[in-house]
């Protein structure tokens, strides 16, 4: 595959790559452009990377850097809740319109566990398991006074 050409110039300089370069630690310009088809218009990361314009390369090595790697999953989180009321409403129409059994079923099915999926109301999921609570520090003991006593200093002189 041939490298992306930048705007359209197959003659570009390294002067004019640097244009609209992302800002170090930041997802911003091409690489932005290139994350955005990737999630949300579903282009494969080859697709992707020629719309920002940049390499297949360069967004691959890109995914591996904790920033990009945030921004990426943070967006697919807001494609995933975005995408979730319709779902709803699909699993309703399969449920209230057609006539194959199964098909009621499995949506019914869904819909309910939709329904256990969802956030709880701390803002994160319910997972199963078992969680184990420490409430509070260890017991306090009483101190124990360690000082010798005259009989034993005493004794030891």
């Amino acid at each position: 595959m041939t490298a992306p050409s930048f705007h359209g110039r197959p003659d570009a300089t390294q002067k004019d790559w640097a244009i609209d370069r992302s800002a170090p630690g930041k997802v911003t310009g091409r690489l932005k452009r290139a994350m955005d088809a990737m999630i949300w218009q579903g282009l494969p990361r080859a697709q992707a990377a020629a719309k920002g314009p940049i390499t297949d390369h360069a967004l691959q090595i890109a995914l591996k850097r904790p920033h990009v790697k945030a921004y990426y999953l943070s967006e697919l989180e807001v494609l995933r809740l975005s995408t979730h009321a319709r779902n709803i409403h699909v699993l309703e129409e399969i449920r209230d319109s057609t006539k194959n059994h199964m098909a009621r079923v499995q949506a019914i099915k869904a819909l309910e566990q939709l329904c256990d999926e969802l956030p709880t109301a701390r803002g994160g999921y319910e997972l199963p398991g078992l969680t184990i609570r420490i409430i509070g520090g260890p017991a306090q003991r009483p101190m124990i006074d360690v000082t010798p006593t005259k009989s034993e200093n005493a004794e030891g002189t």
